[in-house]
């Protein structure tokens, strides 16, 4: 028996909703964007030490335990892919705190260019776990990355600790100050590799959500 006409039109409606919701999602942001650009006044600038910390802290802890919890997460299930996700998030959630550390005179007094790049270096860290955990992995490369898991459980705030000590001391080769026209070049270029990385990840998870779309491994 065919089905009726109203059974049938939520199926028919299915892709129709799905590019209107993409639409909207995607509208809203320009659509801001526009508003700033034609109407500056909107665009205002407010400058609060002390609330700039503890947001910017605030939101990396909040990174930082969902990292956590998916590395955790990721080794009760011996998932690679999962296991490089959380890498992402821990990455990018522990430079935003050194980030926040350069808050002028909360805890120092001068920015340097450890502070200055800690940021961008953590995103284009986070974009190349990112990159990585998009990739088709074996299931001998991903017990053999689980298997020494424990190395970048240390690595990576190793890594935090150790630029965060030689930032705060003021220590070569992160202890130039870099003013806006200084640091805008590597920054750039810190971008670029960044965004060229996250466009790679969203393209493959694309990949992989049209093959298994499905929140299971």
């Amino acid at each position: 028996m065919r089905p009726s006409p109203s059974e049938a039109s939520p199926v028919r409606r299915a892709p129709a909703n799905r590019v209107l919701v993409w639409g909207v999602h995607m509208a809203l942001p320009i659509a801001v964007l526009w508003l700033l650009i034609a109407r500056p006044r909107f665009d205002a600038l407010w400058e609060q030490h002390q609330a700039h910390f503890w947001l910017v802290s605030a939101v990396a802890l909040v990174n930082t335990v969902l990292g956590f919890r998916m590395s955790e997460e990721a080794r009760r299930r011996s998932d690679a892919r999962l296991f490089l996700v959380a890498l992402a998030f821990l990455c990018s959630a522990g430079f935003l705190a050194l980030h926040a550390l350069a808050t002028p005179n909360v805890i120092v007094s001068n920015k340097n260019a450890g502070f200055v790049i800690a940021t961008p270096v953590g995103l284009v860290l986070a974009a190349a776990f990112a990159a990585a955990s998009s990739m088709d992995i074996s299931p001998r490369a991903a017990a053999r990355l689980m298997a020494r898991q424990g190395v970048l459980r240390i690595g990576v705030p190793a890594l935090l600790v150790g630029w965060g000590t030689v930032s705060l001391l003021g220590l070569p080769p992160l202890d130039a100050t870099l003013d806006a026209s200084e640091a805008k070049g590597p920054l750039e270029i810190l971008a670029v590799v960044a965004t060229a990385l996250y466009l790679v990840a969203a393209a493959r998870y694309w990949t992989v959500h049209r093959r298994r779309p499905s929140v299971r491994r």
